[in-house]
């Protein structure tokens, strides 16, 4: 129980920090979409903060895809932005 409870501090105070509303992620018969909230909330994060999650994030546990998965979109977000700001500097090479 012990884990749970420091996962939900987290996904709260996270959620917080970056300001995405927690309860819309909270779907009735099926519970808390955690994939969607981590979408959102990486879409709020900056390229250094994503960057510091990308490497310290733990590898998680063997049966289960859910740290990997979310690291993915971490990175896939982080990639993004360093597209875009390698946009901007192209327009003035």
């Amino acid at each position: 129980m012990e884990a749970f409870e420091e996962a939900a501090t987290t996904i709260l105070e996270l959620s917080k920090r970056v300001g995405v509303d927690v309860t819309t992620f909270i779907v009735p018969d099926k519970g808390f979409s955690i994939i969607e909230w981590w979408e959102a909330v990486v879409s709020c994060m900056t390229l250094a903060e994503l960057e510091v999650y990308i490497v310290s994030t733990p590898q998680g546990s063997t049966n289960s895809d859910l740290v990997p998965n979310l690291k993915n979109i971490a990175i896939k977000q982080r990639d993004l932005l360093r597209q875009e700001q390698g946009k901007g500097v192209e327009t003035y090479a």
